[in-house]
């Protein structure tokens, strides 16, 4: 699961005095750097990359700031559309004027307080790019073909502080690897590298790689489970479970690919 902010406008509207929002959630054809924690690339999203998603989706969100207690609208509900042009992902999403909270999304919007959206999604199909004498790349880069989108809409910070966020997770999984033993520090970094960039990836090399060494395994998941108690600890009370939308004041990455391995090796 991955969370991208753009510096997209958006704007509120009303019509027939029904207020709403509409805003690109994600830009195609442009380039962004995503800082990662071990090395940099730049991401593009490519035209169309929606459009399956938008077709077969059940149920698509739209959320203030990522936040599930701040529902805006919902594709089953008939209260959000969805929708692809030349810019990229276009939402539109009508506001319900009995709700204050979404009312004040609106009003921030009007005002031009809030002007940036996100995508929270899972990239189905990708295609990376290395620097070479052919090109003229500055750092590996990633297209976006193909994305399963959960949730798109207004946020206040337009940039990337959730990847950030899971920058710091992944370092905070290669402590835990370096922690329970694993010498190799080419490999912990390419698994933490792995786990911000494709997380399900990273999930089976460290299931792979805890059926091959069960001393590790044990070593991996007490030292996960110390992390995730002081995390625990410190976590306020109503603080997002596992299968929830992320919230990048709570996600806990190394948490989230323990039990993902350990699911895995359940199944073997």
């Amino acid at each position: 699961m991955q969370i991208r902010a753009a510096e997209t406008e958006i704007r509120g509207h009303s019509t027939d005095n029904a207020p709403g929002v509409t805003g690109y959630g994600s830009v195609a054809g442009q380039s962004t750097t995503i800082e990662g924690y071990f090395s940099d690339w730049d991401e593009e999203v490519s035209h169309g990359a929606w459009t399956k998603t938008i077709a077969e989706s059940a149920r698509i969100m739209s959320m203030f700031n990522h936040d599930p207690g701040r529902l805006l609208g919902a594709t089953d509900a008939g209260t959000l559309t969805l929708s692809e042009d030349v810019g990229g992902l276009l939402y539109d999403v009508d506001i319900n004027s009995e709700d204050p909270m979404a009312m004040s999304v609106h009003a921030q919007v009007g005002r031009g307080d809030v002007r940036g959206s996100s995508v929270w999604f899972q990239v189905v199909r990708e295609q990376w790019s290395y620097p070479n004498d052919e090109n003229d790349l500055e750092r590996p880069h990633r297209l976006i073909l193909e994305g399963r989108l959960f949730e798109t809409g207004p946020v206040t910070w337009p940039a990337f502080d959730q990847t950030t966020a899971a920058a710091r997770s992944a370092a905070s999984l290669e402590t835990v690897l370096r922690t329970a033993g694993v010498r190799d520090k080419a490999k912990r970094s390419a698994l933490a590298f792995s786990a911000l960039t494709d997380p399900d990836s990273a999930a089976e090399q460290l299931a792979g790689l805890m059926t091959r060494n069960p001393e590790l395994r044990d070593a991996v998941c007490q030292c996960a489970a110390t992390n995730d108690l002081d995390a625990t600890r410190a976590a306020p009370d109503g603080a997002p479970e596992l299968d929830t939308p992320p919230d990048a004041g709570h996600l806990s990455a190394t948490a989230l690919h323990v039990a993902r391995a350990r699911l895995q090796l359940l199944r073997r």
